[in-house]
């Protein structure tokens, strides 16, 4: 699975981008950032929203437009009782 539907999110690829139903709860699980930043910082903050815990591989790219993402974002999830670490 790509992107949010590995997170277990319902996504219908289009030639363009992506369709997501919403608003639905996934259960949450292992994306791959492929290297992308945007991809990364998207995925993670979709990662918020699932049921468990889930795991954006190579999120340190999110560091090219963003070099304190995970610091922020971390501060952010921990107000509403979760927590974000940086994956390699």
């Amino acid at each position: 699975a790509y992107g949010r539907a590995a997170l277990g999110a319902r996504v219908e690829a289009l030639p363009d981008g992506w369709r997501i139903e919403g608003p639905q709860r996934f259960p949450g699980g292992v994306a791959d950032s492929c290297g992308d930043h945007r991809l990364a910082m998207s995925l993670a903050v979709a990662a918020l929203a699932g049921d468990g815990p889930s795991v954006v591989k190579g999120s340190r790219c999110a560091r090219i437009s963003f070099p304190g993402f995970a610091r922020t974002l971390d501060v952010l999830a921990r107000a509403g009782g979760g927590r974000v670490e940086e994956a390699a």
